[in-house]
């Protein structure tokens, strides 16, 4: 009955948390002369002291709920950083989502995308970088006709660092989106951008193959033929200006794919994020943290840095575990230059000189923990 009661308690907590960290929001937007709603995720920490890419999710209606959990799981196993995401809801899918009218298209009315995106670059992204405590780098998350809007601002705008297109209904007017793709991966304006591409199998009963499907001419094979057009044009980019990879989901369907793409899409886009394991610890350990920490703020354009708790860690580690106080003295170093604030660097490295037997050393730098806001009563 405990265990019972303490899954309930911890359940509660996990779902006022969440409730606490999402907020719903209503922007009066003068470039579409409408109300649109927003639904905003912040990390269960968000601290105004920290900066968190954004995530633009299209579709918020739908995508917002699963790319969320795809984001808490892989940043909770620092897989990638903690992200605030924006899903933008729809008022007028068709229209907003279609930058060329396409009078034949049963979907209408259709052909503003121009003016939703410039709501987006002009009036939403300002907001939410005044609203929020936000770092220079955004990713923007379309599937089906939102990853063709998605994919029209790949070459449009420079406001976005990544893109996660997944599915996208690339057929639109008869493949207008992808119809001068090699003139713009020469744009520099694509110069590191990473972009993963989805692709769900959506063949039609009638065809059994992909090799089929890819040299049918019909409308049937369409979507999936756009899709994998695109995929061939990224792959005869030759100029590594831009960074992409493409998966194509035997077993997933158009509308199922969404949540595998977000889960591997952001593997990929982050795949240069996750931090040293350390299983063995060298006397070069401390610099390969540095410098993937350097690495890291270099490629998202904002300074990140190892947290306390691992720095402290890997110094007990060193010192207790392995015996070794100079490699303790290593990490406890990095300690106090990332954290030149925190009582406990000092105190930490006090203790370090303590069992080095010098007294009169460790008595500053525990006078300096004490400056810092050490209790030594406890207080």
């Amino acid at each position: 009955m405990k265990t019972i009661l303490l899954f309930l308690t911890l359940l509660h907590s996990s779902i006022l948390l969440c409730q606490k960290n999402t907020q719903n929001l209503t922007i009066d937007s003068k470039i579409l002369s409408e109300k649109r709603e927003l639904v905003i995720s912040l990390p269960h920490d968000y601290s105004n002291q920290k900066k968190y890419p954004v995530s633009y999710v299209l579709d918020g209606e739908t995508l917002f709920e699963g790319h969320k959990d795809v984001i808490n799981y892989l940043s909770g196993k620092n897989v990638i950083p903690q992200i605030i995401i924006v899903g933008i809801k729809n008022n007028n899918r068709s229209l907003d989502l279609t930058h060329v009218a396409d009078s034949s298209s049963n979907f209408k009315p259709n052909g503003g995308g121009q003016k939703f995106e410039d709501f987006i670059i002009e009036e939403l992204i300002p907001l939410i970088d005044s609203s929020y405590s936000t770092a220079p780098y955004r990713i923007l998350c379309g599937h089906s006709i939102s990853g063709l809007f998605a994919t029209k601002l790949l070459y449009t705008t420079n406001e976005f660092n990544a893109f996660l297109i997944m599915d996208p209904a690339l057929w639109w007017a008869e493949m207008e989106a992808i119809s001068n793709t090699e003139t713009f991966l020469k744009n520099p304006i694509l110069k590191e951008k990473k972009i993963f591409l989805s692709i769900a199998n959506s063949l039609p009963t009638s065809i059994q193959s992909l090799e089929h499907a890819l040299k049918d001419t019909t409308n049937a094979t369409l979507g999936i033929r756009s899709a994998f057009e695109f995929e061939e044009l990224l792959s005869k980019n030759t100029s590594e200006k831009i960074i992409w990879k493409s998966q194509y989901y035997e077993v997933e369907s158009h509308g199922t794919v969404p949540f595998i793409s977000s889960y591997d899409g952001l593997k990929f886009i982050f795949d240069f994020y996750k931090k040293p394991s350390f299983q063995t610890l060298t006397d070069s350990s401390h610099i390969v943290l540095d410098e993937h920490y350097k690495m890291l703020s270099k490629k998202l354009g904002y300074t990140i840095i190892p947290s306390a708790y691992d720095l402290s860690g890997l110094a007990w580690r060193c010192q207790e575990l392995e015996n070794n106080s100079d490699r303790s003295y290593s990490f406890l170093e990095l300690y106090i230059n990332y954290y030149p604030t925190d009582p406990m660097s000092y105190m930490q490295m006090g203790k370090y000189f303590d069992l080095k037997g010098k007294k009169k050393k460790a008595q500053e730098y525990y006078q300096k923990g004490v400056e810092h806001g050490f209790d030594p009563n406890g207080n």
